[in-house]
């Protein structure tokens, strides 16, 4: 059985980091990220009626966290963000965005040079 429910998010927590590359063109080279807690309410049919297209089907009224993040250049977002991704708890949560920055991390490192240190 599905109910109506409608969802509401807040940000739970956020972050970047510079991974001390820069780009071909000089810019820092890095990665944000932010931890947002969803909540899914039951909605009842009246108040479905009304919502239409903001109106989600699941089986319980359930509370979760999804992760989004995005490369940065200069502490700015570059390029498409990557899809959210659902986790169970905020431990699940933290544990997904060390794995992301550490593949970001990774790949960036093959593009870019070190920044040098002066």
């Amino acid at each position: 059985m599905t109910i109506k429910c409608t969802r509401n998010q807040r940000s739970f927590d956020n972050g970047s980091v510079d991974f001390g590359f820069v780009d071909q063109k000089g810019r820092k080279v890095g990665y944000k990220w932010q931890i947002l807690s969803i909540v899914m309410i039951e909605l009842t049919d009246e108040e479905a009626k009304g919502r239409g297209y903001y109106t989600l089907d699941a089986t319980a009224p359930r509370e979760y966290f999804e992760v989004w993040s995005q490369p940065t250049r200069d502490g700015n977002g570059y390029g498409a963000a990557f899809n959210r991704i659902n986790a169970v708890d905020l431990t699940d949560a933290r544990k997904i965005v060390t794995k992301r920055i550490a593949q970001a991390c990774k790949r960036d490192a093959k593009k870019f040079e070190k920044e040098e240190v002066a």
